[in-house]
Parts: structure tokens; sequence; C-alpha cells
């Protein structure tokens, strides 16, 4: 289970100072946790964005030269 800052997206490596017993390092591991976690789930969208992005461009290469053995195959016809 997760401690969520209200403000996450914010510097999250903050000591509370109403919290001088002891929890303070605590919840510092779980905040550094948090975040090293959300750094590895946006690694992975990016690198799936990049892996989907490379199919649809060779799906694309691949379109275009279908399209045009066909264009040119009409034209060598005709």
């Amino acid at each position: 289970m997760y401690y969520y800052p209200n403000q996450w997206y914010q510097y999250p490596y903050v000591y509370r100072l109403e919290e001088n017993n002891g929890q303070e390092e605590q919840e510092w591991e779980i905040e550094k946790k948090f975040m090293d976690d959300m750094r590895k789930m946006m690694y992975q969208y990016s690198f799936i964005q990049m892996q989907i992005l490379e199919k649809v461009q060779h799906i694309d290469r691949r379109l275009y030269e279908v399209e045009r053995k066909l264009t040119m195959g009409h034209s060598t016809k005709e």
C-alpha cells in the first residue's frame, strides 16, 4: 500500500515539520518508492509508445510499397 501525498507531482522529498517522532524517514522511503515506481511506469509507457510508433511506421511503409506496385501495375497494362 502506498502513501500518496496530496501533491505527489511536486517534489516529494519534503520533511513534515509536525512529525518529529521518527516517521519522517519511513515516509521518505515510501514516497521515494512511489516516485521510483511512477518513473518506471512512465518509462514503460514511453517504451510501449515507441514500439507502437515503429509498428505503425512499418505498416505505413508496407502499405506505401503495395500501393506503388498496384499503381505501377495499372500504368503498364493501359
